[in-house]
């Protein structure tokens, strides 16, 4: 039986033709984002939701029932969590950041996490990271693990700070950034700026930041988050 084109379908065609036609007028890149839109983004958010939900199922095998959360399960917090997720995970490229969004949600749903601030908005946090913003964070709480802002901020002198707060030199090396490479000071002070991460040295060697330290608020984030991404 032929099928009828219905009105809703038509109208729907109707308007992908026009926009079709105003991407490629675009001089340039005109025909690139008409293939990219209309061609190949469907291929790829679809690939990424199969390989998120791949993972996902594979994470939550190993896990105990004991060890679930199952209140949680059942919340709407979860579902708003796990729709964020997804969406996270379709409009991010980087498989490496799609592997950290995952293995954060598996997090929420133990009973052993625990957190002042709430999961949605420790993952609304995670989400808007860089990668090098995320692995700036696990070096700071690797040194110094979950000692709070106030013994951190109340350490007297550079002495009594090796080995605990992290100096941009530190990062440099550990990062392979190049010197000169203060460009990479925009990534910190953005989350000095969030107050995730603070200067230990401001106020006590002039106005140069070079000594860091996680906040309370990024030692929650790394420690409920991130602390056990390397697992497989």
């Amino acid at each position: 039986m032929k099928k009828i084109l219905s009105k809703e379908n038509y109208l729907k065609l109707a308007d992908n033709a026009w926009i079709r036609a105003s991407l490629q007028a675009i001089p340039h890149v005109g025909g690139s984002l008409d293939t990219l839109v209309f061609v190949k983004a469907g291929k790829w958010k679809e690939a990424r939701i199969k390989e998120f939900l791949d993972n996902f199922a594979k994470d939550m095998s190993k896990l105990k029932e004991s060890m679930i959360d199952k209140d949680f399960l059942e919340s709407e917090e979860f579902l708003s969590i796990f729709e964020d997720t997804v969406i996270a995970i379709i409009k991010e490229h980087k498989k490496n950041k799609r592997r950290i969004l995952k293995k954060a949600l598996v997090s929420t749903i133990k009973k052993e996490f625990c957190a002042q601030n709430s999961k949605s908005f420790l993952l609304e946090i995670l989400d808007s990271l860089t990668i090098e913003q995320i692995q700036i964070l696990k070096y700071c709480y690797e040194k110094h693990g979950d000692r709070g802002y106030d013994f951190l901020r109340n350490l007297k002198s550079k002495e009594d700070t090796d080995g605990i707060i992290v100096t941009f030199g530190e990062l440099q090396q550990e990062f392979g950034w190049k010197n000169g490479s203060y460009g990479k000071m925009g990534l910190i002070n953005d989350l000095q700026g969030r107050g995730i991460l603070f200067d230990w040295s401001a106020g006590r060697f002039g106005y140069t930041p070079f000594f860091f330290a996680l906040t309370d608020l990024g030692n929650e984030l790394v420690k409920s988050l991130l602390e056990n991404l390397d697992e497989k």
